[in-house]
């Protein structure tokens, strides 16, 4: 068994102005899964992975001390390799047959600006795209949050945010292989949508030395993927037939507290949630 991950990665910032500045990256990512196996010299490897050419752009501008501004795109050329068999018979070589090469972009912009001395905004917006082969996916990624301070120490908070998912992670429990595969969306693989709310109380005690929130979430998920029973996915050239998909949701609270200062310090975490799906 053999898997790993390598990167690289070069960025580049530009100042244009006091208001205004870029920053520029690109990143190379290769995750590769293998197990290998012979016998009677005969041998076999198993192999499942990702590469990804990413190029981005951010840009942030602040138009006002209160307020911030961030916009910017981004571009990613995915190569999968779902699930491939190599063996001494060229025959059973699907690595090259089973090559999914997918184009994914969006453009985003995020304001961050604070409305009076108790109450601050943040809202974005995503556009994303995914194109294989002749399946097109356009979508809007609409999130909002909001702060209001009850005090200088205490105050409420609350977000929505709307996503969507083009890649998978099909993870296989039905065979004795640990072999988790990643998919694309297709025309029958759709993306995975989700929508989360969430609220929270936050507090500072003793002149901020102490930070304390509890928070409380709900979140709803449609397009699961899952393997069917019996599912085939060695020697298999169409992955997508063997998946079957459903809906979820899962919700619960998250409890905090940090102690920021002092010879003793740290923090201490408590989530509470229920998970579904069918």
């Amino acid at each position: 068994v053999d898997w790993g991950n390598s990167t690289l990665t070069a960025r580049w910032n530009h100042l244009f102005n006091k208001k205004l500045f870029s920053n520029t990256t690109l990143i190379y990512n290769d995750y590769a899964f293998r197990i290998s196996s012979s016998e009677d010299n005969v041998s076999i490897k198993l192999y499942s992975g990702i590469q990804d050419i990413n190029s981005k752009i951010d840009f942030d501008y602040f138009p006002g001390t209160l307020h911030k501004i961030k916009f910017g795109a981004n571009y990613t050329y995915h190569t999968f390799i779902p699930s491939a068999v190599k063996g001494q018979s060229e025959d059973i070589d699907f690595e090259t047959k089973q090559k999914k090469y997918v184009h994914d972009g969006a453009l985003y912009v995020n304001d961050d600006i604070t409305l009076n001395e108790k109450i601050s905004l943040n809202i974005g917006l995503r556009a994303p795209v995914f194109i294989y082969k002749t399946t097109n996916y356009f979508g809007a990624e609409p999130r909002v949050s909001t702060k209001y301070s009850l005090t200088r120490t205490a105050a409420l908070k609350a977000g929505y945010t709307w996503m969507n998912q083009f890649m998978h992670l099909v993870s296989n429990s039905s065979v004795g292989t640990p072999m988790d595969l990643w998919v694309p969306s297709s025309d029958i693989v759709k993306p995975q949508v989700a929508h989360q709310i969430a609220a929270g109380y936050f507090r500072n005690f003793k002149n901020d030395v102490y930070e304390t929130s509890v928070e409380v979430y709900y979140k709803s998920m449609s397009n699961l993927i899952e393997y069917k029973e019996g599912a085939q996915i060695f020697f298999n050239d169409n992955i997508d037939k063997e998946l079957t998909f459903g809906k979820g949701w899962s919700y619960g609270s998250e409890w905090f507290i940090h102690k920021r200062e002092g010879r003793i310090n740290g923090w201490i975490g408590y989530t509470l949630s229920w998970a579904n799906r069918q």
